[in-house]
């Protein structure tokens, strides 16, 4: 459970085969017991990060809208860091926007080079999106958070006061050990007791 929230198993094995299926076309192999392990292990944690994160932007408003998104694949001032990497021109060394829409075009169609095949290139492309989207979330919710923790300028100048200001004090003392005690003298009235209670 998380947060009271139940995984189901379904929910789990859908992850889970979506993972395997992203290291076999990655890896060009099967997933050995080690790699299934991993696997597994990652299904588990990305559906707790998916469930906590949701809520939490949920709870604070935090979306990506179609425009967002758009702008992540095609607009050279927004456009995500991996797919820039991706579709630059290597002559030109310009991001093209054109290429990521033929990409996508061609998603269904099988490599004709004898490259990936068409569910190949689905597989891929879809867990870069559903990482991308998750990616821009988080960094929407970490800007969010960032911007509403303020110090007021007063705040950061007590700050700095207390921590640079010094003082030189003084003190005397005078140990009881040296204060005789055997001067029997001494006589407290019920008088002085009450002035100093008073």
């Amino acid at each position: 459970k998380i947060d009271g929230h139940s995984i189901s198993y379904p929910e789990f094995d859908d992850k889970l085969r979506t993972n395997l299926e992203l290291y076999k076309i990655q890896q060009k192999k099967d997933a050995d017991e080690d790699a299934e392990h991993q696997q597994n292990e990652s299904a588990f944690q990305s559906l707790t990060e998916d469930y906590i994160n949701g809520k939490q932007f949920d709870a604070v408003g935090v979306k990506l809208t179609d425009d967002e998104f758009a702008d992540m694949l095609f607009s050279p001032e927004h456009v995500n860091d991996q797919i820039r990497k991706s579709f630059t021109n290597p002559q030109t060394h310009e991001f093209e926007p054109k290429t990521v829409k033929q990409y996508i075009d061609n998603l269904e169609k099988d490599d004709p080079n004898g490259g990936q095949s068409a569910h190949d290139k689905t597989v891929l492309w879809n867990g870069f999106i559903s990482y991308m989207k998750t990616d821009k979330l988080k960094q929407k919710y970490t800007t969010l958070v960032k911007a509403a923790v303020y110090t007021p300028k007063w705040l950061a100048e007590m700050d700095y006061n207390e921590k640079n200001t010094q003082q030189d004090i003084s003190m005397v003392m005078i140990p009881y050990s040296t204060i005789s005690d055997t001067n029997k003298n001494v006589k407290v009235t019920d008088a002085e007791i009450q002035t100093y209670i008073n």
